[in-house]
């Protein structure tokens, strides 16, 4: 499968976050929350070995985006970038050992990840040390990521991309009426937590005037949301293409092969 650009999300959620992008000939992991073992076998499932991973990049040093990292690089010569904030939190505590392995990337905007491939960051409110959306471009295919925040990058920062991976973690009357710690839900609602689905929806709105064509819904909790009712919720504000991505198993999002200036309607996801 690889050679053809599409986006595949192999867990989404609480417990682990990992996603596989083949652009432009290249393969990107975003994230390392899932075990090695799970990772080599959804992969495999998608045609790709280990060893053809091209770059990895963290948005942030969470345990469920980089719990699997240690072994990962162990068995993989491709080059790891996150930004310094994150390089340092994570070297800090579980990851010493990779610090030579990581580059960490010294302030925001675009850079190079392969020779016809580039990442562009954005910071990010989040209670972690250094969390990033990222817009990926190589080729006619450009993907935004963004979640781990409820306060995205003006939608401007997605404009060109066919396919942005968006957070909808909670269903605000779910989280409010839910078991979870009054602490908790604060943390969560709070500038430095996560996305409803509301505002997910309202987002998504404003993606797509900017061009996009499609969204996955990611980080989906398991306590304060259903795929149904995030589905739902931004399908009533928007025309696009939605899916929602599993929290442990792969989510394939198609082929989009398009060019992005042609801005072409059938250019939409395929899950």
């Amino acid at each position: 499968m690889t050679g053809t650009d599409f986006f595949a999300s192999l867990a989404s959620g609480s417990k682990a976050n990992c996603y596989v992008i083949s652009i432009a000939g290249s393969v990107i992991l975003i994230d390392a929350g899932l075990s090695y073992k799970k990772t080599k076998l959804r992969l495999s499932n998608l045609g790709i070995d280990p060893e053809m991973i091209d770059a990895v990049i963290i948005t942030h040093e969470h345990c469920d985006h980089t719990a699997g990292l240690l072994t990962l690089v162990k068995n993989i010569d491709a080059p790891v970038y996150m930004t310094q904030g994150s390089y340092f939190a994570f070297i800090r505590g579980r990851g010493f050992e990779l610090r030579n392995r990581i580059t960490p990337i010294a302030g925001y905007g675009e850079m190079a990840i392969k020779e016809n491939v580039t990442a562009d960051f954005r910071s990010v409110p989040h209670d972690s040390a250094d969390c990033v959306a990222l817009k990926l471009r190589g080729g006619n295919f450009c993907l935004g990521i963004c979640t781990d925040t409820a306060v995205p990058p003006p939608p401007e920062f997605f404009a060109g991309c066919s396919v942005v991976a968006l957070e909808s973690n909670y269903d605000v009357h779910m989280l409010a009426e839910g078991s979870y710690p009054e602490a908790l839900k604060h943390r969560i609602r709070s500038g430095c937590g996560h996305m409803s689905n509301e505002s997910a929806a309202k987002y998504a709105a404003e993606l797509e005037k900017n061009g996009c064509r499609g969204i996955v819904l990611c980080h989906l909790s398991l306590e304060n949301n259903t795929p149904e009712i995030a589905l739902k919720t931004v399908k009533e504000h928007c025309a696009l293409e939605v899916t929602c991505a599993a929290p442990d198993e792969i989510t394939f999002c198609g082929s989009i092969t398009k060019s992005i200036s042609q801005n072409a309607p059938e250019r939409l996801l395929v899950c």
